[in-house]
């Protein structure tokens, strides 16, 4: 199918986009680059919003997590501090249970 121009210089609607596309004016094509840029460019600065935003998200996450473990760290200090008294006085007792066991041993 040959298409013949119309004769009030308009292009026929039938042509395709590829035909259309070549027909485009020279100055019409830097505004379309342009564009297509500014809406790369645009795109880009979103993506990389919403990565900042998960980063973000995930900061706020890693230092809640970080406060639970200090605390749960602090408290399990403690425990340590009371099982090392408990053990010391247990190792005292026994030490001198041993002590009067073999005086008596000794004297008797």
């Amino acid at each position: 199918m040959q298409v013949t121009p119309r004769e009030d210089g308009d292009e026929p609607a039938a042509m395709s986009s590829r035909t259309v596309a070549q027909h485009v004016s020279p100055a019409a094509d830097p505004d379309r680059r342009r564009l297509q840029l500014i809406t790369a460019q645009r795109a880009y600065c979103e993506r990389q919003q919403e990565r900042l935003l998960k980063l973000r998200r995930k900061i706020g996450d890693l230092e809640e997590i970080n406060t639970t473990l200090h605390a749960h760290n602090e408290q399990l200090q403690l425990v340590i501090a009371e099982l090392a008294v408990e053990n010391s006085t247990v190792f005292a007792t026994s030490l001198r249970k041993n002590i009067s066991t073999t005086e008596k041993r000794c004297i008797g």
